[in-house]
């Protein structure tokens, strides 16, 4: 089969050619050039490839076994689409459709000689298989590939033009085009042939940035080589406790900041911070209890303050902190011996035992109470006392803590052996310290003003007991009055504020009481009004300078030219740029303004472009 294939190939070559063997060759070399295009934003560029002769003509482009054909890009090459086809040959592209789809006139085909109408003939797979939009246009190399793109002599697309160039094919890509090809065609009727031609490089001049809105906009470029850089902003929106430290500065209050620094291109960058700034939370709770109390996942037995810090719903310290009373539960053991039943606590009992009676004392906690009974024909008591002053127990007076016994018979004609356990107790006093915003009820009496109150009754002993309150009375209090100046807003204590005015803020203080700060801000405008096209003509004499109107009473302004040369600096608001550098007006041009004022006892700087049209 490929002696076959190849004898025939050979055969009709030399039908068509009526080749024999190789002349010298008018072949001078091949030529590539590119071809100003449009609407691409890869640095694609459109080259043309060219067969450059001396004399002669050019007849076919092809590839067999052992010389293949392969002309490669480093990225793809672009292949327009048009209604789901692709052109790979010159005289496939639909030049009625450039109207409505421009890319297809910048389309990568092949051609032998320039023609839209007239198409070059193919013999064999010459690579069409995949269309022209992969990396690799390629055939031959390999068994039975022989292939080829060919005219008739007598074709006068054949002939190169005045240049003494053969159109071969069109390449768009923003890769570097390599490879070889294989060429042959006619000198004088005598056969010419070229093979392995490698592919030339080609050096763009005239290639940089071509956007005007560039940094570095080049006008002298007429191809883009994707290398323009541009002004770049960013947003942060960022929420903190306390204070944010950012580009080297603490911020304490929430608002918006701006940043400007140059990038690594040499173009304005401008960071804007959105910035909240959150407070940490306190809170007290007050609580009493019985033997234990369980808070926030940690058991107390212990009377005591006690703290526990976590994060608030703003991400913040909270801390709360627990006042705790602990109040133990009682417990009491009463023994008593009697030749008779008894009745203890609405109960009677007759036998001898232990007996228990549960309720609850003063404090609201557990009281135990203990009866050991023992029932006996001879009856021994004790009773403990518990007095303020002496007391008389069985016609006797006793004025000293002691045991007493007293031998009797009770009324059932039981022994009765008496003891008396007495305990004289004192007065007791205590003092009360209380802080409030409002006034209080102690004791049922209301208390509203400052001062030591003193409230007398008997405890539980019956003896005296004197209770002293020691009461403050705080009132609400103005803690701060604040002066600001801001530029159109300021935000506090969670209030954007825009106009002018007295604001009043009010919580409360570590007493619980009203706690009032006045604000006191002034807002300012920054208004201000930027042409930016200017006629230095001195011609019309309108619109002969750049202003910047404005009212500001501190002003600063920069003129720099694209290459960042400083042209112009004045510090007088009215007097504006004349369109002058050294006594001479400037180039057509964009040019980058940069101003200072003060808005609101604070700095602040803009920049933009004014463009001069003389």
């Amino acid at each position: 089969m490929k002696k076959t294939f190849a004898k025939a190939i050979i055969v009709l070559f030399s039908f068509f050619f009526n080749y024999s063997a190789p002349a010298q060759s008018p072949f001078i070399g091949l030529v590539v050039t590119t071809v100003p295009n449009t609407g691409f934003t890869n640095c694609e560029l459109t080259y043309r490839l060219y067969a450059e002769l001396s004399s002669g003509i050019v007849t076919q482009m092809f590839g067999d076994e052992t010389r293949p054909h392969s002309i490669v890009t480093t990225t793809t090459f672009f292949n327009q689409d048009l209604f789901g086809t692709h052109a790979n040959l010159q005289s496939e592209v639909n030049t009625g459709a450039f109207g409505f789809l421009p890319a297809l006139e910048w389309d990568t085909w092949t051609t032998l000689g320039d023609s839209y109408t007239s198409g070059a003939s193919t013999l064999g797979d010459v690579g069409f298989g995949s269309n022209l939009f992969g990396s690799t246009w390629s055939f031959g190399g390999t068994v039975n590939s022989d292939a080829s793109i060919f005219r008739l002599p007598t074709d006068p697309l054949c002939i190169p033009d005045a240049n003494g160039l053969v159109l071969l094919g069109q390449f768009t890509t923003n890769g570097v085009l390599s490879g070889y090809i294989n060429l042959n065609g006619l000198d004088n009727g005598n056969p010419w042939e070229e093979n392995q031609i490698p592919i030339p490089q080609i050096q763009v001049t005239n290639s940089g940035c071509t956007n005007p809105l560039a940094c570095n906009y080049d006008l002298t470029a007429y191809v883009d080589d994707c290398s323009c850089v541009y002004e770049t902003t960013s947003i942060s929106n960022i929420t903190e406790c306390d204070s944010y430290t950012w580009n080297g500065v603490t911020y304490t209050t929430s608002g918006a900041y701006t940043y400007n620094t140059t990038n690594s291109n040499g173009c304005d960058t401008i960071a804007t911070l959105n910035l909240v700034i959150n407070t940490p939370t306190t809170s007290t709770t007050n609580e009493s209890a019985c033997n234990t109390y369980t808070w926030n996942g940690s058991t107390y037995n212990a009377s005591g303050a006690y703290t526990y810090n976590t994060t608030n719903s703003n991400g913040c310290d909270s801390t709360a902190t627990l006042n705790l009373t602990i109040n133990p539960s009682v417990a009491s053991t009463t023994p008593i011996t009697s030749c008779v039943p008894i009745t203890w606590n609405g109960s009677t009992y007759s036998t001898t035992g232990s007996y228990i009676y549960l309720t609850t004392n003063t404090n609201g906690c557990d009281s135990t109470a203990t009866l050991n009974l023992t029932i006996s024909p001879s009856v021994t008591s004790t009773t403990p006392i518990t007095s303020c002053v002496p007391i008389i127990w069985n016609g006797i007076t006793y004025s000293t803590t002691g045991t007493y016994t007293y031998l009797t018979t009770n009324t059932n004609g039981c022994d009765s052996t008496a003891t008396l356990n007495l305990t004289i107790s004192p007065s007791v006093t205590s003092t009360t310290p209380i802080t409030s915003c409002v006034p209080i009820i102690w004791n049922g009496i209301t208390y509203s003003t400052t001062g030591t109150y003193t409230y007398l009754t008997t405890n539980t002993n019956g003896c005296d007991s004197i209770a002293n309150l020691s009461l403050t009375i705080s009132t609400a209090s103005v803690t701060a009055n604040i002066t600001v100046d801001a530029c159109n807003e300021y935000y506090w204590n969670g209030t954007n504020y825009e106009n002018s005015g007295v604001y009043n803020y009010t919580t409360t203080n570590n007493f619980g009481c009203d706690s009032t700060t006045i604000l006191t801000l002034n807002v300012f405008d920054d208004e201000i009004y930027i042409p930016n096209t200017f006629t230095p003509n001195t011609i019309d004499n309108i619109n002969d300078r750049f202003y910047i109107h404005n009212n500001l009473t501190e002003f600063k302004m920069w003129i720099y030219n694209r290459w960042g040369e400083e042209i112009l600096f004045t510090e007088d608001g009215q007097l504006g740029w004349d369109g002058k550098y050294k006594n001479k007006i400037c180039q057509n041009g964009l040019y980058v303004w940069r101003i200072i004022f003060v808005c609101g006892e604070k700095a602040q700087e803009k920049t933009g472009h004014i463009f001069l049209l003389k």
